[in-house]
C-alpha cells in the first residue's frame, strides 16, 4: 500500500514537472516571439524554437530548463539592438533603426536628397548633414 503512494506521488511530481516545463516553453517563446516582431527578427523562427524544443524534451524536463538557460540569452544577444518607439501610424513598436514599421509596413523614416541617411519623419533638417528636409507630406520644410 505505501509503495503505490509513493509510486502515485512521484508520478504525480513528474507530471507537474513536465507542465511546468511545456508551459515555460511556451511563454518564452511568446515572448520572444512579440520581441522577435517588434525588432522584426524573423518572429515564427524564433517563437516556435522554443516551445519546438521543449515539447521534442519532454522525457527530460532538465533539457527543458537548459534550452531556456542557453536559448534565450543567445536570443538576447544576436537580437538587433537599437531603441524602441511607436509607430506614428499605427502606434505599433517597432526598433529605430527599420526604416518601415513592421506592423502596418508604412514609413516611419525619410531619407536625406542630400546624403541619402535615413532620419525621422519629423526632423526639419537633416541630423547627419544639415540639410533640409521634405516635411512628411512632401512640402520642403521652411525652418
Amino acid at each position: 500500500m505505501s509503495e503505490d503512494v509513493v509510486t502515485n506521488g512521484a508520478a504525480a511530481i513528474h507530471l507537474i514537472i513536465l507542465a511546468l516545463s511545456v508551459v515555460a516553453s511556451i511563454v518564452a517563446g511568446i515572448l520572444v516571439y512579440r520581441d522577435a516582431k517588434v525588432r522584426d527578427y524573423n518572429p515564427f523562427v524564433w517563437g516556435l524554437l522554443f516551445p519546438l524544443l521543449g515539447l521534442l524534451s519532454l522525457r527530460n524536463p532538465i533539457q527543458v530548463a537548459i534550452i531556456l538557460v542557453v536559448g534565450i540569452p543567445a536570443y538576447l544577444l544576436l537580437r538587433p539592438k537599437g531603441e524602441i518607439k511607436a509607430c506614428p501610424h499605427c502606434s505599433g513598436k517597432y526598433i529605430d533603426e527599420l526604416a518601415f514599421c513592421p506592423h502596418c509596413k508604412k514609413e516611419v523614416k525619410k531619407e536625406c536628397l542630400k546624403c541619402h541617411d535615413l532620419a525621422d519623419l519629423d526632423e526639419a533638417r537633416c541630423p547627419h548633414c544639415g540639410a533640409p528636409m521634405l516635411m512628411y507630406e512632401g512640402r520642403e520644410s521652411r525652418h
